[in-house]
């Protein structure tokens, strides 16, 4: 299955035109080969990621060209389109966007500190066994029973998500550093039976 057709059981489901889907698909494929090497941030989460042990393909979102061309779906790719879906930020900063909140940390950890005594401390998704958001979206996506039990995923423009299951249970993500939290943010929220059709539709195509 092809990306493209991804979006188009996502139209009715989040009650958006074709046309949103197609423009963020396109500011995507348009990003995806230029993370801009020079940026601090992306040289951040380019660091975090080999250290970590996650892929970082800035080719992700380029799809063949020519007859049968196009972007090939996989749980990594939809989770990603889903989470830049959410954002549904400025289209010039979609993929830095999305990169970013994908590498939020589960709740707890400390991945900076200083002293010759200190050691980083990892948590991990109670829900996924994951400790990346994207990677526990990621994770849902793959594993449908996992999806069944998702209730909704929130995710905030200060840099917060949390994933809602089992009726009652939340695991949380935030940036692994601190900073004063904006007085306006605004809230995403999906709901499970959207992680559930995604997982469906990949599952199709494994």
């Amino acid at each position: 299955m092809k990306l493209t057709t991804f979006c188009g059981h996502l139209v009715p489901l989040l009650d958006m035109p074709m046309s949103d889907f197609t423009e963020l698909q396109r500011a995507l494929k348009e990003q995806s080969p230029h993370f801009n090497p020079e940026d601090k941030l992306n040289k951040a989460i380019r660091a975090y990621a080999e250290e970590a042990g996650i892929s970082f393909d800035p080719n992700l979102l380029k799809g063949k060209a020519g007859p049968g061309g196009g972007i090939e779906l996989d749980a990594f790719r939809a989770a990603f389109f889903l989470l830049a879906v959410t954002l549904n930020g400025p289209r010039k900063n979609s993929s830095t966007a999305t990169w970013l909140t994908w590498h939020l940390n589960q709740e707890g950890s400390e991945l900076s500190g200083w002293g010759d005594n200190w050691k980083p401390t990892i948590k991990l998704c109670p829900f996924t066994g994951q400790h990346l958001f994207g990677e526990a979206l990621k994770k849902i996506i793959e594993d449908g029973s996992l999806a069944a039990r998702v209730n909704e995923v929130r995710v905030a423009s200060d840099l917060t998500a949390e994933i809602h299951y089992d009726n009652g249970n939340i695991s949380k993500f935030e940036k692994s550093y601190r900073d004063t939290s904006p007085h306006l943010y605004r809230l995403a929220v999906v709901n499970g039976m959207v992680w559930q059709a995604a997982a469906e539709l990949v599952k199709r195509e494994g």
